[in-house]
C-alpha cells in the first residue's frame, strides 16, 4: 500500500506541475489527506529518506527523482500570493468606488437642496409678480372708476344747475310794461319807484322844485299817473308782491294833493 500511495502522490505532483485542471487527490488516502497541504491554499514540506547502501542504489535514485519533481512544483505559494495581491487591489478599488459613490451622493444632496431653494425663490418671485400685477390692475380700475364718477358727477352738477336756473326763471314774475323800476330791476326814467314814504312817480317832488304832480323843469303840467300806477301795483300783487303797495300809493297821492291844492 505504501508504494501505491507513493505512486498516487507522484501523479498528484505531476498534475500540479503541469497545471492540469484535474488533480487526482482521491486516488489514495494519502493524497486525500494531503489535499489541503498540496493545494493552492496550503504549504507542504516533504522529506526524502535514502539509503547509502550499494544494494539500495536504484531506490535511492528513484527517491531523488521524486524529490526533484516535488521541488519543481511552486504553484501553491505563487498562486496564493498572486490571489492575495489581486484581492488587495480589488479591495482598494472597491474602497475607491465606495468613496466616489459617497462623494456623488453628497453632491446629489447638495444639488437637490440648491434646486429646492431656487424653486422656492422662484415661487416667491412669481407670487410677488402676481401680487404686483393685481395691485396695478386694482389701481387702474380704481382710477377709471374715479374718472367715470367725476365725469358723471360733473354732468349731474351741470344738469342740476340748469334745472335750478329753469326753476328760478319760472318763479320770477314778468315785468309790467316797464313801469316798475328802481326796485331792484334797474328801471328807466319813465317808471315809478318806491321810497321810504311810499311810491314816487316821475314829476312829483322833483329836484327842480315843482309843487304839483304835473310839474317839470319847463313848467308845463303833466297829468297824474296814480290810477295807472295803482293798476300796476295790483298786477304785481298777483305775483306775490305785498298788497300794501296800493295803500301806500293812495296815502302818498293824498299827501301830494294836500301839499298841492
Amino acid at each position: 500500500h505504501i508504494n501505491k500511495s507513493l505512486s498516487a502522490l507522484g501523479d498528484v505532483v505531476s498534475a500540479l506541475q503541469q497545471r492540469s485542471p484535474h488533480v487526482p487527490y482521491r486516488n489514495s488516502k494519502l493524497t486525500s489527506l494531503l489535499q489541503g497541504a498540496l493545494g493552492r491554499s496550503g504549504k507542504a514540506l516533504i522529506f526524502m529518506h535514502v539509503s547509502p547502501a550499494e544494494g539500495s542504489a536504484s531506490e535511492t535514485v528513484s527517491t531523488l527523482n521524486f524529490a526533484a519533481r516535488v521541488a519543481s512544483v511552486e504553484l501553491g505559494r505563487a498562486a496564493k500570493n498572486a490571489e492575495t495581491s489581486e484581492m488587495a487591489n480589488a479591495r482598494v478599488a472597491v474602497a475607491k468606488l465606495e468613496d466616489a459613490v459617497a462623494a456623488a451622493e453628497e453632491e446629489r444632496v447638495r444639488l437637490k437642496r440648491e434646486l429646492d431653494e431656487e424653486r422656492a425663490a422662484s415661487r416667491g418671485a412669481a407670487q410677488a409678480v402676481a401680487e404686483a400685477e393685481r395691485r396695478a390692475s386694482d389701481a387702474t380700475r380704481r382710477a377709471k372708476d374715479a374718472e367715470r364718477r367725476e365725469a358723471t358727477g360733473g354732468s349731474a352738477r351741470g344738469a342740476d344747475r340748469e334745472r335750478e336756473e329753469l326753476r328760478l326763471r319760472s318763479r320770477t314774475p314778468p315785468r309790467a310794461g316797464g313801469f316798475v323800476s328802481g326796485g331792484g330791476h334797474g328801471g328807466g326814467h319813465g317808471g315809478a319807484r318806491r321810497t321810504g314814504g311810499g311810491w314816487h312817480t316821475p314829476g312829483s317832488n322833483d329836484r327842480s322844485g315843482g309843487s304839483g304832480p304835473g310839474s317839470s323843469r319847463g313848467g308845463s303840467a303833466r297829468p297824474s299817473t296814480a290810477p295807472a300806477f295803482s293798476g300796476i301795483l295790483k298786477r304785481r300783487s298777483s305775483y306775490g308782491s305785498p298788497r300794501r303797495g296800493g295803500h301806500h300809493h293812495h296815502h302818498h297821492h293824498q299827501q301830494q294833493q294836500q301839499q298841492n291844492p
